[in-house]
């Protein structure tokens, strides 16, 4: 069984994915990726920043929050939080080199693009042996549940 989930981030896919399982949602589409990703820019969680990465493990992009304290992102290709002068969500620089683009739009349509066909066909689990996205198994709901669970708590 695989483990290790969300360790570097979870990909759009998987983003999409756990919500639509969370939502009983049975068949999310690319557009709910394009409102995941306006909803992330629009309402950022305060004290944080929602880094765009690629994992080379998976050889993927990858989402996953860092404290804005600890981070200090104040420059960068990314999105501007809507009341503060600092970046919400923020472009690697590697995901940037894979997407061939320094632009945020550009960078965007990469993202959505890399992540149609897997929302499309319902696999949202990306395997990083095979490189290719699988639909969830038990362990990845289990992952899913807990984490909803959690933040629920807080």
């Amino acid at each position: 069984m695989k483990q290790g989930w969300g360790r570097r981030g979870v990909t759009l896919p998987f983003f999409v994915g756990a919500l639509a399982y969370k939502n009983n949602n049975p068949e999310p589409t690319v557009d709910d990726a394009r409102s995941l990703l306006s909803r992330i820019a629009a309402d950022p969680v305060s004290g944080y920043v929602t880094e765009i990465g690629w994992c080379p493990m998976l050889q993927a992009p990858v989402f996953a929050a860092r404290s804005v304290a600890s981070i200090g992102f104040s420059h960068g290709v990314g999105i501007t939080h809507p009341t503060d002068n600092q970046l919400c969500l923020v472009f690697s620089e590697e995901l940037q080199r894979k997407g061939n683009s320094s632009n945020v739009e550009s960078l965007v349509r990469f993202l959505v693009h890399d992540a149609e066909e897997p929302i499309k066909n319902g696999t949202y689990s990306r395997n990083p042996n095979s490189k290719t996205y699988e639909e969830f198994g038990p362990g990845e709901l289990k992952f899913i549940r807990d984490t909803f669970e959690i933040t629920n708590r807080d």
